[in-house]
Formats: structure tokens, C-alpha cells, sequence
């Protein structure tokens, strides 16, 4: 419950400003172009005047994708990059790669403008969905990297904004940065997506 306008958020606007900011829209949005087009304005208005950048970046609320409609509302709204096709239920690459690639429209017989980052693993899949302990999470964590130490791709992690909340999400900082040094130590790049893909591209 918080408004963009506010002055608690003009507080932080600055702190962001360094970092990328994608839209993470409403639940109805799922393959609304009208209502990416409004949310995206809206989050653009916000943090241009910090960041001088347009929201290029998206993912669904809830990991929610319709397939084709989905595909073209992002196209259509002016996203370049989508980072939503993961399983909130269990870890791994959903798109059945670690690289990132442009999405295909099956309807339209065409690929996209749209490149997909594969969400391999989040907070959430490891703390609610699976409930595993720390020692399952670190082990399957350590899959996910190996795979795309091997194939030369890129794993997206997503931790939520609870992360540093012990009571809401024990260990999931923990798992946070266990991740980051284990990645860091074979010699991957660490970034947002956008600078992930600029970097995968340039490859």
C-alpha cells in the first residue's frame, strides 16, 4: 500500500536511482497492453527525473504468462526484456535453457522484440512452495550455476523485498548472499538484467 507520489517514496528515489528499475504490474495486466502502457507511464513519471532512464524491463506479477497475449502486450507496451518465465513452484529453467533469447510468437508465426532473461529460482519456491531447508537450497542452487557455468548462460535469481526480515523470510538473506559469493567465485557477472543482457549480447 504505497503511492508513488509519496514523500516516503521521493525519499528513496534517489537511493534507486543506480540501479535498474523494471515494472513489476498489476495482476490484471497479464496481457493488457492498456494496462502496461498506464502502469509503465505512471512508474516512468516517478523515477525519470532520478534515474533519466525509460522502464525497459518487466515481470508479471506472480509469474503470471497467457502465452501469446502476454507476448504481445510486452511487445506492444515497449518492454525489451521480460524476465517472468520461471515456475514459482520448483526451481530450474523453464524455457528449458540458460540464455537468454527473444520470444516467439506462435500465433504470429514471428519472433518478438522481446528477449526473456530465464528466472531459474526464487525466495518464495524455496521458503513456501517447497519448504526445503537450507542445506536442500544451497544444494540446488549450486545446480543452477554449475548449468550455466557449463552452457555459458545466466541464471535470474529473485528475492523479494522481505529478504532482510528474519521474521518474514528466515534465511532468505542468508541464501541471498551465499548465492552472490558462490556465483562471484566462478568468475560470473553480477548485475541487474538489463546489464546481464547488454553484456550476454556483446559476448
Amino acid at each position: 500500500p504505497y503511492r508513488l507520489a509519496s514523500s516516503a517514496f521521493r525519499r528513496v528515489r534517489a537511493r534507486i536511482a543506480a540501479h535498474e528499475i523494471g515494472l513489476h504490474p498489476s495482476y490484471a495486466s497479464v496481457s493488457s497492453v492498456e494496462r502496461l502502457l498506464v502502469e509503465r507511464a505512471r512508474l516512468e513519471r516517478a523515477v525519470s527525473s532520478a534515474t533519466g532512464r525509460p522502464v525497459t524491463s518487466v515481470r508479471q506479477h506472480y509469474l503470471r504468462h497467457d502465452g501469446p497475449p502476454t507476448l504481445r502486450a510486452h511487445a506492444d507496451a515497449g518492454f525489451a526484456l521480460d524476465a517472468t518465465l520461471g515456475w514459482a513452484e520448483h526451481e530450474g529453467f523453464r524455457c528449458a535453457t540458460t540464455h537468454p533469447h527473444r520470444l516467439f510468437d506462435l500465433d504470429a508465426n514471428a519472433a518478438t522484440g522481446v528477449w526473456e532473461l530465464p528466472l531459474a529460482l526464487m525466495d518464495a519456491t524455496f521458503a513456501g512452495y517447497r519448504a526445503l531447508p537450507p542445506e536442500a537450497i544451497a544444494a540446488s542452487t549450486a545446480i543452477l550455476l554449475a548449468a550455466a557455468q557449463r552452457y555459458r548462460g545466466v541464471v535470474v535469481g529473485l528475492w523479494h523485498n522481505t529478504v532482510g526480515d528474519e521474521a518474514d523470510a528466515p534465511g532468505a538473506a542468508a541464501h541471498l548472499d551465499a548465492t552472490l559469493d558462490a556465483a562471484a567465485g566462478q568468475g560470473a557477472r553480477i548485475g541487474g538484467v538489463e546489464a546481464v543482457l547488454a553484456a550476454y549480447r556483446g559476448a
